[in-house]
C-alpha cells in the first residue's frame, strides 16, 4: 500500500512538473506582455495548466480503475480548479499587492501551496479509486 502511494506521489510530481511548467510559462509570458496584470496572468496560466493536468492525471498519475466516469471527474476537476483559482489569486494578491513581493517569485510560493491542495483533492475526490 505504501509503495503504491509513493509511486503515485512520484507520478504526480512528474506530471505536476510538466503542468507547472506549462502553467508558469503562460503566467510569465502574459505578465511580461502585460506588466502588473499578475492576477489575470495567474488565472490564464491555471486554466491552461488545468486542461493539460486533467488528462495527464487521469491517465498517468491516477491510472487504473476509478470510481467515477470522465464526465463526473471533469465536473469535480472544474470545481477543484475553481477553488484553486480563488486560493492562488487571493494568496498572490496578498503577497504582491499587500506585501509588495515580486510577482514571479510569489507565484512560485503560491504554487507550492496549491499543488499540495490539488493532490489531496485529486486523489480523494476527483480520481478516487473504484
Amino acid at each position: 500500500m505504501m509503495a503504491r502511494l509513493t509511486a503515485q506521489v512520484m507520478r504526480y510530481g512528474l506530471v505536476g512538473l510538466l503542468v507547472l511548467a506549462l502553467d508558469y510559462a503562460v503566467f510569465a509570458g502574459l505578465l511580461s506582455l502585460l506588466p502588473g496584470q499578475h492576477l489575470a496572468a495567474n488565472i490564464a496560466g491555471k486554466i491552461v495548466g488545468a486542461a493539460a493536468g486533467f488528462v495527464l492525471h487521469k491517465y498517468v498519475t491516477f491510472a487504473g480503475a476509478q470510481a467515477d466516469g470522465t464526465g463526473k471527474q471533469a465536473l469535480s476537476y472544474a470545481v477543484l480548479l475553481g477553488f484553486n483559482l480563488m486560493l492562488s489569486s487571493v494568496l498572490l494578491w496578498l503577497l504582491v499587492d499587500r506585501l509588495a513581493l515580486n510577482a514571479y517569485g510569489a507565484r512560485l510560493f503560491v504554487d507550492a501551496i496549491v499543488i499540495g491542495v490539488s493532490f489531496l483533492g485529486a486523489k480523494l475526490w476527483v480520481y478516487r479509486a473504484a
